[in-house]
């Protein structure tokens, strides 16, 4: 087998954090927490009647997958950002479970 001499050389360099780089990362880091509200309207209300299971488990099982796919590629921020999307909608997901 023949093994090319530069076959290490194609690891990207770190790029510098742009400030569009920080711009973004504010909405990835804030923007679970806007889920928040529904999981205490659920909690204060003690009921879920007009919560979609399917979707919010959905949303779940979708943060698990990009969480995943984060930690496989070694994404710091989406990492994080997908980390506080699993505890939310994880948590809006048994908050629907019980309050049905």
């Amino acid at each position: 087998m023949v093994r090319h001499a530069h076959a290490h050389k194609h690891i990207a360099k770190k790029q510098k954090r742009t400030a569009f780089d920080t711009f973004i990362y504010v909405f990835a880091f804030t923007t679970p927490f806007f889920e928040l509200p529904q999981l205490i309207n659920i909690v204060a209300s003690k009921s879920a009647d007009n919560v979609s299971l399917i979707t919010w488990g959905y949303l779940a099982i979708s943060s698990l997958a990009w969480l995943i796919y984060g930690i496989k590629r070694k994404m710091k921020p989406l990492i994080v950002s997908y980390i506080l999307y699993v505890l939310v909608e994880s948590s809006v997901v048994v908050a629907i479970v019980l309050f049905r």
